[in-house]
């Protein structure tokens, strides 16, 4: 483990295999070794480098970052009390960080594929958001981002609500239309133009139909 432990410190490389290994064998860790891995994290995060910064150089930062928040959700877990104080600092940066980064991030489809995409582990199969429902990420999960990534993955659509995305509809429409006439699309613009993309009812806002008009 403390070869692993001076992988970390020295060198983002493989970053998500490190902590794959590093959380499969959590177990075995010593208090020592649990409190330098904090220590560790809480030098490389705040590098000024981007290089050695493994939430910010790695190409999935959502997955990094929820991956080292797991680290002290696990020891949170076993209640060593002497380390609580580290952990719960650890934690309030990368909810910070994440925070941030989905302000900046208002590509939904990119986020979906981050947030969707597979976790190592030998056994489970989970995703990010699997993690984050799992560690009781509240703050997180009620971020309006990540609400507009749960409307898409079970909805199947955008948000209504979304002040950027809010005709997204109008224009996705174009990738299921039929191909011969024109017809059919002039006819699938209109409707979705209409009812601003909400197929399910035809009510609009008066500042919609404003906007429209």
């Amino acid at each position: 483990m403390e070869i692993l432990l001076n992988s970390i410190s020295e060198s983002t490389r493989s970053h998500e295999l490190k902590l794959f290994l590093l959380l499969e064998h959590f177990d075995i860790l010593s208090i020592y070794q649990m409190n330098r891995l904090l220590d560790i994290y809480k030098v490389v995060l705040h590098s000024k480098d981007p290089k050695k910064n493994p939430m910010i150089s790695q190409y999935n930062v959502i997955k990094i970052a929820l991956l080292i928040y797991r680290i002290c959700w696990k020891i949170e877990e076993k209640q060593i009390y002497s380390l609580i104080t580290k952990c719960s600092v650890l934690q309030s940066y990368v909810c910070q960080s994440l925070n941030v980064y989905f302000e900046k991030q208002n590509n939904i489809l990119i986020l979906h594929t981050y947030l969707s995409e597979p976790i190592l582990h030998m056994t489970e199969r989970k995703d990010c958001l699997d993690i984050m429902f799992e560690m009781n990420m509240q703050e997180l999960l009620q971020h309006p981002v990540i609400v507009e990534v749960l409307n898409l993955i079970y909805e199947g659509k955008y948000s209504i609500s979304s002040t950027a995305l809010s005709m997204s509809p109008t224009f996705m429409c174009l990738l299921d239309f039929e191909m011969l006439g024109t017809k059919r699309i002039n006819d699938r613009l209109m409707f979705n133009i209409k009812n601003l993309g909400d197929s399910g009812t035809l009510k609009q806002t008066s500042l919609q139909y404003n906007i429209w008009k």
